[in-house]
This record gives C-alpha cells, structure tokens and sequence, in this order.
C-alpha cells in the first residue's frame, strides 16, 4: 500500500488533546499498577538466587512459578530450577503451572546435563503452543510399546498410527503434540515435533535439527 500523495490536514481540538492525554495517564496508570504485583527482591527474599532471578523475570506468571518452585524439595526442586531455566525469558512469562507439573513429573530423574535439561525436560520442542503433552503420551504409548521404548520403537509407533495430512494445512498451522495424539493425523512438521515430545518424554534427548529442521534424537552420545 502507498500513502495518499500530498499533506491530509489535521484538526485536533484543545479538548481532543487533553482528552488524551488523560487517556495516556490512566493507560500508564492501569500499567504500573501491574506491574506492581510481580515479584521484587524483597518479595521473594526467602529464595536462593537462581529461584529470585527466576520469579522476578517471570513478571506476571509469578504465581505459576512460584507455585511450581515451591511443589517441590531436595533435587526435584533443582529439576525443577534446571526445567525454569531451561525455557526462554518469553516462555518463563506465560508458561502454565499445568504445563511446568507435567514435563517435570513424566520424566524419570538423571545428572542434570546440558543434554537431559535442554533436550528432554524442556517441554519447549520448537514454536508450538506450550500445552500438557507427556503424560497423554505415556498413557497412550505405554501400552503399545512399553515403559523404556527406544527411539525405534517410537519412530515405528508414530509412522503406524499418526497419518500424514499436509493437504489440510496448507498454511503450516502448528499442531501441538496433544493434538496430533488426539487427532492421530497431522502435517509433516508437527508429526516430527510429536515424534521429538515422544522421545523426550520416554527419557531419549531428542530436538528439532537447528540446521536442517528434522528431528533428531541421541544415540550413544551422537545425534
């Protein structure tokens, strides 16, 4: 689109513009109030410093955090530390409590790699809506291939069960990795990142390739 040629005239009022102005002012004001109710140093002074830079950065999820920091003690709560710090500062700002309690209590405890923490507590797997996936994929799965799958044993599962649909998705819509288990149909791209939720959730480090896009997961210390 090109902007209409020439000068349009405008004509505000004195009226108009204190009008908003103090639209302005009750908008800040609406704003800082807020922001006055996330977490500040003093607030959460009882906290090791990783668990304060985790509230205060959370900003308005504070509750869902907090909430999830205090479910927990002894090493499930640096799990749970290593999780928060694991998702990125956007993530940490509207992630659900829900979401937080099911990646962290479907997945067996182990050291806390780079490789266990980014690669299978971490319910973020690319751009997707964050929603509840793991434990719907154990129920599910579990029957069919066991408590300790391999990898092939989910890559079979998936191509079995999880039809391939790129024709009814010709925008690339994202669909969550709960929704293609409930629909048992899905685009190429969210059958990939249902596979990689699969693995993570069953204790195998899988991503999406950073390069390439594909799914991968790791074999004897390779991906």
């Amino acid at each position: 689109m090109l902007p209409v040629p020439g000068d349009i005239p405008v004509n505000i009022t004195e009226e108009a513009t204190a009008a908003n102005k103090v639209r302005l002012a009750e908008e800040d004001a609406i704003r800082l109030a807020y922001k006055a109710t996330f977490m500040t140093p003093e607030k959460c002074a009882g906290y090791t410093a990783r668990e304060q830079d985790l509230l205060i950065g959370s900003m308005g999820n504070w509750r869902d955090i907090k909430a999830f920091i205090d479910s927990t003690t002894g090493a499930e709560r640096e799990r749970a530390v290593a999780l928060l710090g694991a998702i990125s500062r956007k993530d940490l700002h509207d992630t659900s409590l829900a979401v937080l309690q099911d990646a962290l209590q479907s997945v067996e405890p182990a050291k806390l790699t780079v490789e266990y923490v980014r690669y299978i507590l971490n319910p973020r797997i690319n751009s997707e809506f964050l929603q509840p996936y793991r434990t719907q994929i154990r129920a599910v799965l579990t029957p069919a291939i066991g408590e300790k799958p391999s990898a092939t044993d989910i890559i079979a599962w998936v191509k079995e069960n999880i039809s391939l649909c790129d024709e009814y998705n010709p925008i690339s819509l994202q669909t969550t990795p709960a929704g293609v288990l409930r629909l048992r149909m899905a685009d190429k791209a969210s059958r990939n990142r249902f596979f990689v939720a699969a693995c993570r959730t069953y204790g195998i480090a899988a991503r999406m390739g950073e390069m390439s896009g594909c799914p991968q997961y790791m074999n004897d210390s390779e991906w």
